[in-house]
């Protein structure tokens, strides 16, 4: 949502705040070798990829939704050890540094990152 008609829906009240717990990365998956994560929560990627321990777990393919952020984001990405696999527009796919691409598709399921 732009932030103009986020002002335009607040001042006219359509906009309301909610207060909602929220959980760990960690504290809902446990399982540390993952095959693709997918992240889109409408601007907030980065604080989200913020909570994660990346020394933990390991992905093979991530796609996150940049929201104007790319540089930010493949600047992250880049400290973690993952590279750009894709860049799809509005989101970029990710893998592991150390994966040569044309290995990537032949990859056996599961296997450790």
């Amino acid at each position: 949502m732009s932030t103009e008609i986020y002002r335009a829906a607040e001042k006219e009240g359509i906009i309301s705040e909610i207060n909602v717990k929220s959980v760990t990365f960690e504290s809902v998956i446990d399982i540390e070798n993952i095959d693709f994560m997918s992240l889109d929560v409408e601007g907030i990627e980065m604080e989200i990829l913020e909570t994660i321990n990346f020394n933990k777990f390991k992905f093979g393919l991530i796609t996150i939704e940049t929201n104007y952020r790319e540089h930010e984001l493949r600047s992250f990405m880049k400290l973690k050890g993952y590279k750009v696999l894709l860049n799809l527009g509005v989101d970029l796919m990710f893998i592991p540094e150390h994966i040569d691409i044309g290995m990537y598709w032949w990859r056996e399921p599961n296997s450790s990152y």
